[in-house]
């Protein structure tokens, strides 16, 4: 039998103004070998997290004759009496048999309960503009949201080899059951705007809040089985070939100031094939295709509260893979093709009597590009990780779509352990760097964001076989940026920070 516990306290600011963020987490996992071939495994996990003071949606980025604001890095645009806590409690437990022929068999099920409740402020301001001059024209729209969330799952499959043709293949096949119940409560206050949002420093008063309503409830059942193989065609050619059935049902109710609760209900059934062929040129070089459709019921919801329909689509891909010195060092790179309908885009708004993000759905969307890494020991002490990306993203009009995400990125990593006196000791650094990229509002036009790199360091010193220190900076060169914008509001990246860490094994 052997045991697992782990826990973590944080109690912490950062340098945004007034921001508090403080969590409680604790894990244990228990595995029992009941047989020589049977494995029992019982787990517990708490999460508890309080923010005070904590953002909803960032501050505007534009005024209303169109000119940009500036706010400095330590803004914080929410009211001193806002806060955002949530709660997570999950048990799950698991059993494995092995069997003489090699298979296996493994059983999963897991309890999930959530629950958040907060209090926030956003400071409106698309309907009356930001005034350059003034400060006016800012709506202290607040929420007081109650939101519980609970999941039941349960997984079986069994994998295992078997002959045919005189050859090895591997088959898995499995059965899987979810359910999911939710309920959304709150209400909000929308008075009239600020007379100026000029010198905020969070103090406005709490609303005297209304009861919370409920603005949405359901229940969510997925019913899936699949299969897959893996068959040794020839000795440097195998077969990939799978699918999986889904079956998914969504009934519920959400709000509507006419009508109170209107329920709704939807069921969805799909099969999704999978396919793909790996070529072994030798022993260090390989190469692939593959497809695959694509089928994923979505709970995003538009402006209006309603759900977007599933995310269809397939998906094309190629590449070719490499391994070095014993799969020590290790290449890939590939090239992909992805066609979806029901592609969720951030709208920048929430869904009406909630703190959620309200999406549109895109449909006709084309993702094209390419990966690239390499990884891995290139000498003894040295490793390293390099990769690069790109992808194009169009609509059925050949618009771009989420264009605030960068649409090339670079990644550049090593550490150095040193031989002899000094190997107790391991330096290393990174850069990652990412295009232009950009977001179109509808009343002020484009803002853009330029391309940066974020530059991180670290240094770790084993002081005895169980005991060690590292320290790690990040954003070394502080760098000013935007970590998102959309829909005419902002947020700033976390500037220059350091973290100083102790590890005891025992």
């Amino acid at each position: 039998m052997r045991a697992r516990v782990i826990g973590v306290y944080q109690d912490g600011e950062s340098d945004m103004d007034r921001y508090n963020l403080r969590k409680k987490i604790g894990s244990a996992i228990i595995d029992a070998d009941l047989t020589d071939s049977t494995l029992l495994s019982v787990g517990y996990e708490y999460q508890k997290k309080e923010s005070d003071d904590v953002t909803w949606g960032g501050f505007p980025l534009f005024f209303s004759d169109g000119t940009r604001t500036n706010y400095d890095r330590s803004f914080n645009p929410a009211a001193d009496w806002t806060f955002w806590d949530t709660r997570l409690q999950r048990t799950f437990a698991s059993l494995q048999q092995g069997f003489d022929n090699g298979w296996t068999l493994k059983a999963n099920v897991s309890h999930e309960k959530t629950e958040a409740a907060n209090h926030l402020f956003y400071p409106f301001y698309t309907i009356f503009g930001f005034d350059r001059a003034t400060g006016g024209g800012v709506v202290p729209y607040s929420g007081n949201y109650l939101t519980e969330r609970k999941a039941d799952g349960a997984d079986v499959y069994a994998e295992g080899p078997f002959q045919l043709f005189g050859r090895e293949h591997h088959l898995v096949a499995g059965a899987s059951y979810n359910r999911r119940e939710f309920t959304n409560n709150g209400t909000f206050d929308f008075p009239a705007p600020l007379d100026t949002y000029f010198g905020w420093n969070g103090a406005y008063p709490e609303p005297n809040w209304s009861p919370r309503t409920v603005q949405s409830t359901g229940t969510i059942k997925q019913k899936a089985a699949y299969v897959a193989g893996r068959f040794s065609l020839a000795d440097p050619l195998t077969l990939l070939v799978g699918a999986r059935y889904t079956d998914w049902q969504i009934d519920g109710g959400n709000f509507d100031a006419a009508q109170g609760l209107v329920p709704f209900s939807d069921t969805q059934t799909e099969v999704t094939p999978y396919a793909g062929l790996v070529y072994d040129i030798n022993d260090v070089w390989s190469t692939y295709v593959s497809y695959t459709e694509i089928f994923n019921p979505q709970t995003l919801r538009d402006a209006n509260g309603g759900y977007l329909d599933p995310l269809t689509g397939k998906g094309y891909e190629a590449g070719v893979k490499a391994a070095w010195f014993d799969d020590k060092l290790n290449a890939s790179l590939a090239v992909f093709r992805i066609e979806q309908d029901n592609l969720g885009v951030a709208t920048g708004g929430f869904v009406p009597g909630s703190s959620e993000s309200a999406y549109e759905a895109a449909n006709g969307v084309v993702s094209e590009g390419f990966d690239f890494e390499i990884s891995g020991r290139v000498t003894a002490g040295w490793n390293t990780t390099f990769g690069a990306s790109h992808y194009t993203a169009r609509d059925d009009s050949g618009t771009s779509i989420n264009t605030q995400l960068p649409r090339t990125t670079l990644k550049l990593f090593n550490s150095y352990t040193p031989q002899g006196a000094w190997s107790d000791l391991t330096v290393g650094g990174g850069v990652n760097w990412q295009n232009r990229s950009y977001y179109v509002d509808p009343v002020y036009g484009a803002f853009q964001q330029s391309a940066y790199a974020l530059v991180s360091a670290f240094a770790r010193y084993r002081l005895s076989p169980q005991f060690s220190v590292q320290l790690n900076i990040d954003n070394l060169l502080d760098k000013r940026y935007y970590a998102q914008f959309n829909g005419g509001y902002g947020a700033w990246g976390a500037s220059r920070n350091g973290m100083l860490t102790f590890n005891y094994t025992f």
